[in-house]
């Protein structure tokens, strides 16, 4: 028995593929930071692609397409999380000036140091996000440059652990000092690990930015790249068509803009309040630009989405099994709108970003062969 969607005509199967496809595009926005303020960490680390380009690190090369609205999005959730390691360093300000007696003032100290540690595994986090995921159509590998940053995430974890360790051990002094066997020993411990997870860090960017991994996230990117567009596109013209881009574009600019004058106004008074106020600006501005997934503000949207997609309702509407032969040939179609090019033809054009989805594609025709007969 044919399973039919709640619009009747729609076959299940095809609106959950053209699901499916856009899902994976609105999905990498997700996807994880400072490169601990060192693109060159990143950088220098390969020769070239993994499409064979040579010259540079191709996480990090520019190329001449602007920032996509995806990508800007993920760059102001990236700056959101940046700012969230912000406020932690204010709150690390706050605990080593707190007048606590029973607590050694060295012990204070350390703790604070902890806190501020953790800002910088937070910032670090952050910034790779920006400048990896958060600049998708302005570099040719967003997703090697974020991956590439986990080590510098982890050496920043080491170095976290290497405080926590000392933090440990000076805890046993001045009134809590017949703590000091136990403390000593098993905070000398933890600095260890942490002077252990810091020396891999190198290793670890090298490995992640660099060889078999750069391959694999460059492969990605190119599925990423295209198809975060191509689904904005098609999310835009949904937009357009209902009428609710502007309404929406427009509410959500209104609720990020309340909220960033909220952020503004809590800050200038102390340390702290300085820096939870530029979390709330950053959450606005992350909730501002998010209007632009429905809302094509600069008028640039075309209709060869919505194009496919007519194509493939006009091939359900196709009676008997001229009309199934039909819906696999348009739903190969749309598959080949949605990444940009003919899966068929990728040879000839030299590129590898449909090869990911050819067993889709190699389905539909399977199907359109079938019932042709």
């Amino acid at each position: 028995m044919k399973t039919t969607s709640p619009f009747g005509f729609i076959p299940l199967s095809t609106l959950v593929l053209v699901a499916a496809l856009t899902g994976c595009a609105s999905g990498s926005g997700s996807t994880s930071a400072s490169l601990g303020g060192s693109n060159g960490s990143v950088g220098g680390n390969s020769g070239g692609g993994a499409d064979g380009s040579g010259g540079g690190n191709s996480a990090i090369d520019n190329v001449s397409s602007p920032v996509s609205p995806m990508g800007q999005v993920a760059g102001n959730a990236g700056n959101l999380v940046t700012a969230t390691g912000g406020a932690i360093s204010a709150l690390g300000a706050t605990v080593e000036n707190a007048n606590v007696g029973i607590v050694p003032a060295q012990t204070q100290s350390d703790l604070a140091r902890v806190v501020d540690d953790t800002d910088g595994v937070v910032q670090t986090l952050g910034q790779g996000v920006s400048d990896g995921l958060g600049q998708i159509g302005n570099v040719q590998n967003p997703l090697g440059v974020t991956v590439a940053n986990t080590g510098n995430v982890v050496e920043r974890v080491g170095q976290t652990t290497q405080d926590t360790g000392t933090l440990v051990a000076n805890t046993g002094g001045g009134p809590l000092s017949p703590l000091a066997p136990v403390t000593q020993p098993v905070g000398g411990l933890v600095n260890q690990v942490g002077v252990g997870v810091s020396n891999a860090s190198p290793t670890l960017t090298n490995a992640l930015s660099s060889g078999p991994v750069e391959q694999v996230t460059q492969t990605g990117s190119n599925v990423i790249t295209p198809l975060t567009a191509r689904a904005t596109t098609l999310t835009q013209q949904v937009g357009n068509a209902t009428g609710l881009d502007e309404p929406v574009d427009g509410m959500l600019g209104r609720v990020g803009g309340g909220l960033d004058s909220v952020g503004q106004s809590l800050t200038g008074g102390s340390e702290l309040g300085t820096g939870l106020g530029t979390v709330v600006s950053s959450a606005g501005q992350t909730v501002s630009s998010a209007g632009v997934i429905l809302h094509d503000r600069q008028g640039t949207g075309g209709s060869n989405l919505i194009s496919g997609l007519t194509n493939t309702v006009g091939g359900l509407a196709g009676g008997g099994m001229n009309g199934i032969g039909g819906v696999g040939a348009s739903v190969g179609a749309t598959v080949d709108v949605l990444v940009g090019v003919n899966v068929n033809n990728d040879a000839a054009n030299g590129t590898t970003i449909p090869s990911v989805l050819t067993p889709i594609r190699n389905l539909t025709s399977g199907v359109t062969g079938l019932v042709s007969r």
